[in-house]
Parts: structure tokens; C-alpha cells; sequence
């Protein structure tokens, strides 16, 4: 799955895959271009074609009998060993298995590639926190442009639940990897769903428009700092209140002084900033949790490069934190109560627009909905049993 595929289609590993994984009955057996399409049911021209430029990267070879070829099938790594039954069932399923796939199109078989891959490379709930296309490009034989519109094709049918993109900038995230998450259910992990939700209205917080506030920006020109070192203009601009409070963002910049930035909006890092506050509730609730159970350890990699800032935003970020913590702690161990748990604990939780979600290795999980009239009481669902908090 992870082999260089520069110079190949989608669609030849796609073959080369069903080949290898799928055909255990005549993986070592040297085929024809007609026999072959016969054993890994797709159309014969996508087959004679894929092979020809299999056997020029010399994934393939050709027998004594020049019509006759056998695959070189490259030892599957550890990463392949220890991939969960789900996730091998799931990669083996989108692939086709033993489905005709004939009749497909080959950008659908590039697609049934790139969920195959994003299957692979996440982690058990589904997270991938080192997304990026030019790596996606370079094993799967697609463009970059093509793999921008298959991610937005997959977040449009809810296969991709959130995508938070990298980017760089001096002042915030010298290189910053993008994060995928996707439905873990589709490879048997757990997910809670609360559709539609309004954080304002239910638990009283603002966690994003909070961060943007004037206030921060003038406790970080507090007299820790020299005078020399503030932005006379930017203090001015704070007092007066004339600074922008949906943009502004007050960091240091080479140790020399204060920079009012609008680099969240030019470098596209708001949704990354904001996905700090994400993690910083999934481990507040692993905190919580992990008195009763033991819980898996993660990293928060949404950090800024800043340390003084990122413990600014913090602690900013306390109140807040506690709260949607405690509503989710409360979330998670009703279902431990009610489902069978596998040990060692993974949560994670993230929100979009307008949605929260919890996903865990907490067998049984399927997903409650928050209907739009419903703002005063939460319900969600396990298990066809209607809760309500």
C-alpha cells in the first residue's frame, strides 16, 4: 500500500493490489491478459493496459511465453501485520473482493483506492495527523488536484468527518501537517454524534470567538515585557479599540517585539488553532477517565510553535475546556456502562460547524442526533436506547 507508484495509474495498483491480497488461490500463478481480467473480474482493455505499464515498472514480469505474466509480490510490511480485522476486512471490501468490477470506471476504482489508503494510514480512531497530498500523489499515482477533489467528495458523504489543513507562517506554525479524521465505524471503532449542536445555547461557551477577543491581546502586553519591546501602534489601536477582534492574534516575532498578525486568515490556520481547543477536551477527558480505566496516550499536535502562547491560549481556554470536558466524560462513561469495553481506553473528540463528536474504541457505538428544534435537552442513541442528560 505504501509502495512508490510514481509513473503508474491509480487503477494499475488497484490490479496490482487485487492480485496480490485478494486472489489466494492463483497468486503465484503466471496469467493472461484474458484470464487475468477473468480472475480479478475487471475489463480486459483496463487489464491489458495496467499491465503494460506494470511490466514497464517492473511490477510484473513476463513468463518463457511472452502473453503469460506473473506479479513480483513484495513482502507485506509489519504496518500490513498489524492493521485490526476491521480495517482488513474494510480495505479488502473497498477494493471489491470478489466483486465484478468490470463495469467500473477507472476514476471509480481511484477512488476505492485513495479511502483504501486513508483506511491504511489512519489510526484506530480513524485519525490521521500527518496528512499530505504530495505523499497521497507519490503512492497513489494521482494528482494532487484529483486527490482535493476526491477529500471533498469523501467529506461530502461523511466518509471524511473533519479535515483540518497544514500550512506554515512565521509567527505561528513553521510546518504544520494537516489532520484527517475519518468515520471509524467503517472499520469497527465507535463513534457519538451530536448533530446540529449549539454550544452557546447549551453549555453557555464560545470556545472559538473567545480566543480573538481584545482581551488576550492586551494580557500579552503586560509588563512582563519591556517597553521596547511592545508595538506602540498596536497598543494604541487595542485601547482605541479599533483592532479587529475576529483577527487579531498577538504573538513574538524573533524575540524583537509584539506583531499584531492576520496570518489565521492568510495562511488558512483557523480551523488548525482552533482544532487546539479539540484536543485540548480530549485530554482533559482522558484525565477525567483515567482514575477508573486505563486509557491510550495522545499526543496534542495542534500546537502553535510558540510555548508562551500556546500556554496563553490555555489557560484562556480553562473555563471553557472544563466544561465541554465534563459533558463528554458524561457521554462516555454512560456507554462504558452499557457496551463492552476493550482495554486500553482511546477517546478523541473534535468538533465541526455546527456538530460534536466522540469517537472511541468502545465497542456498540452508533451515532445520536441532536435534532434542529431540540436546544433544550440532549438525546442521543446506543444500542436503540434513547438517552437522555
Amino acid at each position: 500500500m505504501r509502495q512508490n507508484w510514481i509513473g503508474l495509474k491509480p487503477q494499475d495498483k488497484v490490479l496490482y493490489l487485487r492480485w496480490t491480497w485478494l486472489l489466494y488461490s492463483c497468486e503465484n500463478e503466471a496469467l493472461s491478459i484474458e484470464s487475468l481480467a477473468k480472475e480479478l473480474k475487471l475489463k480486459e482493455s483496463t487489464v491489458r493496459a495496467s499491465v503494460t505499464r506494470l511490466l514497464c515498472g517492473k511490477k510484473i514480469v513476463q513468463g518463457e511465453d511472452m502473453e503469460i505474466f506473473k506479479v513480483v509480490k513484495d513482502s507485506l510490511d509489519d504496518s500490513f501485520h498489524n492493521l485490526s480485522d476491521g480495517k482488513k476486512s474494510y480495505i479488502k471490501t473497498v477494493l471489491g473482493d470478489e466483486d465484478d468490477l468490470s463495469k467500473k470506471r477507472a476514476d471509480e476504482l481511484s477512488l476505492r483506492l485513495f479511502k483504501a489508503v486513508l483506511v491504511f494510514l489512519c489510526d484506530g480512531l480513524g485519525v490521521i495527523n500527518d496528512f499530505r497530498f504530495s505523499y497521497l500523489s507519490k503512492i497513489t499515482g494521482m494528482s494532487i488536484q484529483r486527490l482535493r477533489r476526491y477529500r471533498d467528495e469523501l467529506k461530502q458523504a461523511g466518509f471524511i468527518l473533519k479535515f483540518v489543513p497544514g500550512g506554515n507562517s512565521p509567527n505561528l506554525y513553521k510546518k504544520a501537517l494537516s489532520i484527517c479524521i475519518i468515520d471509524p465505524e467503517l472499520f469497527g471503532g465507535g463513534k457519538v454524534g451530536l448533530l446540529g449542536f449549539k454550544e452557546q445555547s447549551l453549555l453557555g461557551i464560545t470556545p472559538d470567538s473567545t480566543i480573538l477577543r481584545r482581551k488576550l491581546l492586551k494580557s500579552s502586553l503586560s509588563d512582563e515585557f519591556d517597553d521596547y519591546l511592545r508595538d506602540t501602534g498596536l497598543e494604541n489601536l487595542i485601547n482605541s479599540g479599533v483592532a479587529d477582534e475576529k483577527h487579531s492574534l498577538l504573538v513574538e516575532v524573533g524575540n524583537a517585539k509584539f506583531f499584531d498578525i492576520n496570518e489565521i486568515n492568510n495562511h488558512r490556520l483557523g480551523g488548525r488553532l482552533f482544532h487546539f481547543f479539540d484536543e485540548l477536551v480530549s485530554q482533559e477527558v482522558r484525565n477525567k477517565l483515567k482514575s477508573n480505566y486505563t486509557l491510550l496516550s495522545r499526543d496534542i499536535i495542534s500546537k502553535t510553535d510558540k510555548d508562551k502562547l500556546n500556554q496563553k491560549i490555555t489557560l484562556r481556554w480553562k473555563h471553557d475546556v472544563e466544561i465541554v470536558s465534563n459533558f463528554i466524560s458524561k457521554i462516555v462513561r454512560r456507554h462504558i456502562e452499557n457496551a463492552y469495553l476493550s482495554s486500553p481506553l482511546d477517546v478523541y473528540f473534535f468538533r465541526t460547524v455546527n456538530s460534536y463528536y466522540v469517537l472511541s474504541n468502545i465497542c456498540q457505538i452508533h451515532v445520536g442526533v441532536i435534532g434542529k428544534q431540540e436546544t433544550d435537552k440532549l438525546l442521543f442513541k446506543s444500542d436503540s436506547v434513547c438517552w437522555e442528560l
